[in-house]
């Protein structure tokens, strides 16, 4: 009985609130992609940060993350 409601609260998309970590994982790779961009002495923290969100961009799937970096990029 216990494992039915464990398991309806990891599968149900209602309940399922693990997109906000990723939305704000891009937001504050997008945040750190605006300060340091442009600064020589921060180009390899830049360039890892960039290809993280290249990397999310590829592997996501939910929308409302997606949008996360829309908003970045206005």
């Amino acid at each position: 009985q216990t494992n039915d409601v464990i398991g309806l609260c990891i599968t149900d998309p209602a309940r399922d609130w693990s997109w906000r970590i990723r939305y704000t994982a891009v937001q504050g790779l997008v945040q750190i992609c605006a300060h340091l961009s442009g600064d020589k002495m921060s180009d390899g923290m830049y360039n890892i940060a960039w290809r993280a969100l290249l990397e999310a961009n590829s592997f996501e799937y939910d929308e409302r993350v997606l949008e996360a970096l829309k908003v970045g990029q206005v």
